[in-house]
């Protein structure tokens, strides 16, 4: 770098430029005890051993070993993959990489889901399932009323269940598969963001679930709709419940205030 100090450079390619003619000097310039100088000792000793860079980047793997339970899923990072349902009971090797979970049994890999976040959730590929288990899939809710004669789309005056339970009678009266639903939505938007390069927005959305959501819904609904109505669409069984929804609104105006300065005058 001496050779440089007393020369003036404006723009960072004009210094590269520069050190890029001085280095080809060095590199060539013969060694004062040794025979040969540093490129002729590179052609003859480094480069016969070379080889070609790799065509995709190192990517980090994590490795677990982890055993397919009866319903043909594994479960990693509390959420649950499927795997062949013939491998029920045997131990597979979990790859966790940037774009996805792959499942192995015996060096062969037999399973690869997206990465899922969403805990106490299932990914399910129908080839995994068994055949008895696949023909229940194909009844999808229009197979299922033209099967009872009823219209493509449910009446307003309909009493048939629009969700019917598998087993037993009446109508599904758990919100579990629908907030699985909701929440598969979230975190296939937040792989597709972060596979898009929108890393910190991927962020943001990775930490919504579907308490979040719900919760912001009903903050929002009681901004316009009566209260009371509020209350039974969200099944609350006091109108003490719907008010903390109003109440969060005034805490955190209150929680500002109090950071809030004033100003002194003289």
């Amino acid at each position: 770098m001496a050779r440089l100090r007393h020369m003036t450079f404006f723009t960072l390619a004009e210094v590269n430029q520069a050190i890029r003619l001085l280095l080809k000097d060095l590199n060539q310039r013969p060694f004062q005890k040794l025979p040969g100088s540093r490129l002729s000792q590179f052609e003859l000793m480094v480069k016969p051993v070379m080889r070609a860079l790799p065509l995709t980047r190192y990517e980090y793997i994590e490795f677990k070993l982890v055993r397919v339970n009866i319903d043909y899923h594994i479960e990693y990072d509390k959420h649950f993959y499927s795997a062949p349902h013939h491998l029920v009971k045997h131990q597979v090797e979990v790859q966790d990489t940037r774009d996805g979970v792959a499942l192995f049994f015996k060096g062969k890999q037999i399973a690869r889901h997206a990465r899922r976040y969403a805990q106490g959730t299932f990914s399910t590929e129908s080839s995994h399932m068994p055949e008895a288990h696949r023909k229940q899939q194909e009844w999808t809710p229009e197979r299922l009323r033209r099967s009872l004669r009823l219209s493509p789309l449910p009446l307003s005056d309909e009493q048939f269940p629009l969700t019917p339970k598998i087993l037993g009678k009446g109508p599904v009266s758990s919100t579990r598969q629908i907030r699985h639903i909701a929440q598969d939505c979230f975190d296939d938007a937040y792989t597709r963001m972060k596979n898009d390069g929108l890393e910190d927005d991927a962020a943001d959305l990775r930490t919504a679930t579907v308490h979040w959501l719900r919760h912001t819904g009903i903050s929002e609904d009681v901004k316009f709709r009566p209260r009371e109505h509020v209350r039974d669409d969200a099944g609350h069984a006091s109108m003490a419940t719907t008010d903390r929804y109003i109440d969060s609104d005034l805490r955190e105006r209150h929680a500002s205030g109090k950071r809030k300065r004033i100003r002194e005058i003289y």
